[in-house]
């Protein structure tokens, strides 16, 4: 019974999570709320305020001061729930049954007036007042309910579309209740002795005669209406959830891809794009010193600092269609080819490595003119296995690059400073660039430092550094 329960159980939550709307999505759509009980407010001042007008334009038709209170009574009896729903707007989270009951109050005040006749038209418990009652009946007046489906819609909730087409059925069995609970009428079923034998039409015609039909025609017709407006909502509702998630997807692949290849891994997968291992070139980029001399600088100072690195970096990364897998602090890792492999990955992540070396000398010069020291870079770049791929879903979703090459990555890069040098390749990358075609060109600036041994490595590495030029290492000492 226990694993039966559990089942249900997990079935049940699995239902239920279909239906279930992100917190952001919630949290907008809670706004969107409070700000139509604003806007229904309104619109509701503006209709009460109009139909005052009307009724104060035409004064001179109203044949007695009764008829003339009782007109503008009904009007005015509307505007209380406009003030509730200002009201309802200062709160940050607006209650959500309020809506539920202002509604549920105006279908049964309007409903009743559109129901009974005016107490000044006929006299109450008068024969004239039971047929004018059964003739409001068969005018389906009662069909100016419908208006508020206008007003019902902009919540864009199929519970309140489907609680106010049960308000309308509600509405319309208590008016034909109403009708037939009045003396001395009848239906098809019940005529009276007069009328037995006589033709349809002239049944029809009688004042006293009520034809259930009506009502069951309007509500047929409120069910469907209400079905339908409920499937639209559904619908809208999971378009507006599965956009919302392709965004909030895109917002967290931004921070790694380029715009072209976030499209790319969208139109490839909704959730958990493929993981997998291949050979990946790894860029490692830090900024020399940056560690010690934060610790003196003001946090605004650094962060400007590390805002104007992390831009340089991800503008060069991006145009050389690489993957930013994350920033640590003052140091970057960037990967090329770790999402689909490409038989150019070693040209472009060295051509990067170039391009970051000369857009850190732009910025450095506009560093010195606003006074600020110049950033010293060490860049490393190394070829190898790496276990990489898109993982979680909508602002959970990441890109995960691990393996030892990007620990070797690491190391490459803090050769930099043994070696002077702004930008060092392992030899396993220096043989993949030699591979390509246009690579090993870019290679000529870059000096082979004999086999050394790398900490944490126990096979020693040869590696290939570019010397780093004397100006640049004289102008670019302490970080500030």
């Amino acid at each position: 019974m226990r694993a039966v329960g559990r089942t249900m159980l997990a079935t049940t939550n699995q239902l239920l999570g279909r239906f279930r709307v992100p917190h952001e999505l919630s949290m907008f759509l809670e706004d969107e709320e409070r700000r139509s009980h604003v806007w229904m407010a309104y619109a509701r001042f503006a209709l009460v305020g109009i139909f005052l007008i009307l009724a104060l334009l035409g004064a001179e038709g109203y044949e007695s001061w009764e008829q003339a209170s009782y007109d503008i009574t009904t009007i005015v009896m509307f505007l209380p729930a406009a003030f509730v729903q200002l009201f309802a707007a200062r709160f940050e989270r607006p209650n959500a049954w309020l809506k539920y009951v202002i509604i549920t109050v105006d279908v049964i005040m309007l409903g009743y007036l559109a129901a009974t006749p005016a107490p000044y038209s006929v006299e109450p418990g008068s024969i004239a007042a039971v047929e004018e009652v059964i003739r409001i009946y068969r005018g389906q007046e009662m069909q100016v309910l419908f208006i508020f489906y206008s007003w019902v819609l902009i919540s864009l909730s199929a519970r309140f579309v489907a609680y106010f087409g049960f308000l309308l059925w509600l509405a319309w069995i208590g008016q034909l209740i109403g009708v037939l609970i009045q003396p001395d009428v009848f239906t098809m079923n019940e005529l009276p002795e007069i009328l037995r034998g006589a033709a349809r039409s002239v049944i029809e015609r009688h004042p006293r005669y009520v034809d259930p039909d009506i009502a069951a025609q309007n509500m047929g017709f409120i069910f469907v209406l209400t079905l339908g407006f409920i499937v639209v909502i559904r619908r809208t509702r999971s378009l507006t959830r599965r956009l919302f998630k392709s965004e909030r997807s895109r917002s967290s692949l931004s921070r790694y891809f380029s715009p072209d290849t976030v499209q790319r891994i969208l139109d490839a997968r909704q959730s958990g794009v493929h993981s997998e291992r291949r050979d990946t070139v790894i860029l490692f980029a830090d900024l020399v010193g940056f560690t010690s001399e934060a610790e003196t600088l003001p946090p605004d100072q650094v962060f400007e600092l590390l805002r104007e690195f992390h831009g340089v970096v991800e503008d060069q990364v991006f145009s050389h269609k690489g993957t930013m897998e994350k920033y640590i602090g003052d140091a970057v890792l960037a990967t090329f080819g770790g999402l689909d492999g490409g038989p150019d990955d070693a040209t472009r992540a060295l051509g990067c490595a170039i391009a970051l070396r000369r857009a850190m000398s732009k910025l450095n010069r506009k560093r010195r003119a606003r006074g600020s020291h110049a950033l010293t870079l060490a860049i490393g770049l190394h070829y190898g296995p790496t276990v990489s791929g898109v993982i979680g879903e909508g602002r959970n979703m990441a890109f995960v690059v691990t393996g030892a090459a990007v620990a070797i990555a690491n190391r490459v890069q803090a050769e930099a400073r043994r070696l002077d040098a702004d930008i060092v390749l392992s030899d396993a990358f220096a043989a993949r660039c030699k591979n390509e075609v246009g690579c090993e060109d870019r290679m000529k600036d870059f000096q082979l430092e004999p086999a050394c041994r790398l900490k944490g490595l126990s096979q020693p590495v040869s590696l290939w550094y570019r010397p780093r030029p004397k100006s640049a290492a004289t102008a670019s000492t302490p970080v500030t």
